[in-house]
């Protein structure tokens, strides 16, 4: 298989944690979300769930340009671990950020990795140039928008 964008910092471990988080910024073993398509919002607003509310889809109060929505608090977890400089940070995506070319014989693959030697999160998505590895700062892509997307 190949990527066209694939993005590795670091593969030593340090003592950092990382977790997928909810909206009130807690720490929860799994998010399932749908970002609704551009019709509804503007292409902003998700539905939401997590390990504590069980099958309990909601409307996220915050949405999905925010970085206090439980994306933007799990993403923003990358820049924790790209200052430790010792924990891992894998970014990957099927389409080129650069050219924005895809290959669309082969599956969406889009993720994001990141942990310590004691824990961690993977964020699988299908959010296109999402997040830019080249970022300081949680930015949600209007590549994003109009179509709906999922986040496990």
């Amino acid at each position: 298989m190949k990527l066209n964008s694939f993005s590795f910092f670091s593969i030593f471990t340090g003592a950092s944690t990382y977790s997928c988080k909810s909206p009130t910024g807690a720490d929860v073993d799994w998010f399932v979300a749908y970002k609704l398509p551009n019709s509804i919002s503007n292409g902003t607003s998700f539905l939401y769930a997590d390990s504590k509310n069980g099958e309990d889809w909601t409307l996220s109060k915050a949405n999905i340009e925010d970085e206090t929505s439980a994306i933007g608090r799990t993403i923003l977890q990358i820049f924790e671990a790209k200052k430790a400089k010792t924990d891992l940070i894998a970014l990957y995506n099927d389409e080129n950020p650069n050219d924005g070319k895809t290959d669309s014989g082969r599956a969406h693959m889009k993720g994001v990795v990141v942990s310590s030697n004691k824990n961690g999160f993977w964020l699988v998505h299908s959010v296109p140039k999402f997040p830019l590895s080249s970022e300081e700062k949680y930015l949600y892509p209007e590549s994003g928008k109009r179509n709906g997307q999922s986040f496990f």
